[in-house]
């Protein structure tokens, strides 16, 4: 596929930072954290992270986008940047409990049209999320894939987060990720990084903020 093949060649820069997570497992949220904690501040970017979604179809005009940028993906390790691994790009790899993950994403397809469309009960998509039959392939297929990756390549900076985690104890973890960073940090600001990243408000500044804004997928 040209995009995939588009997405490998991508040319990755040395403070390029890489978010992975299946779909609907908080990839946005934790986008707006590590944009905020890498610029020092609270305030939103304007640039929407679909610019900065390798596989997404605005993904070519990550080259637009300023250092350091915060680059994520849906996509399996193998279909990402070949220098992923050679230039020591810092990644975050981000869970969520697959119960949880299937229930958001029937809510976000159900009733909707096109190819990524579903019509029908949640016990009908729950059975075609467990056998891997949507739109983003298997839930479990991909967590062993990262989890391989993590033992392939022992050299390859990667921090583990669990979505759960971080909503119960946003400031706690966003120090983790910092920390991961390099990014010195107070307590202060890792509270007003989650208070700003807080559902309600993400939600206000996507409709606000973002320039070209179009609804998310997660």
């Amino acid at each position: 596929m040209e995009m995939i093949r588009n997405v490998q060649k991508l040319q990755l820069r040395d403070d390029d930072v890489m978010i992975a997570a299946y779909p609907k497992c908080g990839t946005h949220w934790l986008w707006e954290i590590v944009t905020m904690l890498r610029a020092g501040n609270s305030e939103y970017s304007k640039k929407p992270k679909e610019i900065s979604m390798l596989g997404m179809a605005k993904f070519e005009r990550a080259d637009e986008l300023p250092s350091p940028r915060v680059l994520n993906s849906h996509l399996y390790f193998r279909h990402l940047p070949e220098k992923l691994v050679e230039k020591g790009i810092k990644t975050i790899f981000i869970l969520r409990n697959p119960k949880d993950v299937s229930v958001s994403y029937f809510n976000m397809v159900n009733g909707t049209k096109g190819s990524f469309g579903f019509e029908g009960t949640y016990s009908e998509y729950l059975d075609l999320f467990l056998e891997g039959k949507v739109s983003s392939g298997d839930y479990v297929d991909y967590v062993k894939d990262w989890m391989q990756v993590k033992q392939d390549n022992p050299d390859l900076p990667v921090l583990t987060l669990f979505y759960e985690n971080l909503k119960e104890n946003p400031v706690k973890n966003i120090k983790t990720v910092a920390e991961f960073l390099g990014v010195s940090v107070t307590d202060e600001m890792c509270e007003q990084i989650a208070e700003a990243c807080s559902f309600k408000k993400l939600k206000a500044a996507d409709e606000e903020v973002k320039e070209g804004y179009v609804r998310s997928s997660e």
